[in-house]
């Protein structure tokens, strides 16, 4: 098996915000989940890009907001294409950073004492072609 040209090196929580309404959870209540991402390739190393992956979630009557961000840091070899680079950098890592927030999130709500909340899968490819 060949080593891919795209590494993952580290990521960190950046920003975590959390408000939870005394009377949230009494009631089922839809959540409403909101994925954002952006990159920024690095000036001094082209080949070096950090990632940053915004998740909000809000409940249907404002009850619960959880908003997360988490950056994560990417490097390519030399020889990658810019283009494949950027693809990467656009779908791939978010996608690589995502099980990390999900696990973050729910691990996060179950401490706060409420229903521990487990983000679904999600398809990030949909708005990126």
């Amino acid at each position: 098996m060949k080593e891919s040209s795209f590494r993952f090196i580290n990521y960190r929580v950046a920003k975590i915000n959390v408000n939870i309404d005394d009377d949230f959870g009494k009631e089922p209540e839809g959540l409403n989940p909101n994925i954002q991402t952006s990159f920024g390739i690095n000036e001094e190393n082209p080949r070096l890009a950090e990632i940053v992956l915004n998740i909000s979630i809000s409940s249907e009557f404002e009850l619960f907001q959880f908003d997360v961000q988490v950056k994560g840091i990417f490097e390519a070899n030399p020889e990658m294409p810019e283009e494949m680079f950027e693809k990467m950098c656009e779908v791939n890592a978010p996608a690589i950073l995502l099980p990390y927030v999900r696990s973050i999130i729910t691990n996060y709500t179950a401490l706060c004492n409420i229903k521990p909340i487990i983000l679904p899968l999600f398809n990030l490819t949909k708005n990126k072609e």
